[in-house]
């Protein structure tokens, strides 16, 4: 598998759905929540790497995030 822009930005909006990024002005930002991405984008990675590591309080959200 390649690691390419699209998959990072799809972890953006994760991180966003999770509570670290506001959707609207008026959202709260949740400092303890988000994704670090530990790939590079053309890096090449195979199944079962750790390519995101996710941080989240409610599980709600993270069942929000998941399908993307």
């Amino acid at each position: 598998y390649l690691i390419s822009d699209t998959v990072i930005n799809v972890a953006g909006v994760a991180g966003m759905l999770l509570g670290a990024g506001r959707e609207r002005a008026e959202d709260r930002v949740d400092p303890g929540v988000g994704v670090t991405v530990k790939a590079k984008v053309g890096e090449r990675v195979s199944e079962g790497d750790a390519v995101f590591e996710v941080r989240y309080r409610d599980a709600g959200k993270l069942a929000a995030a998941l399908p993307l």
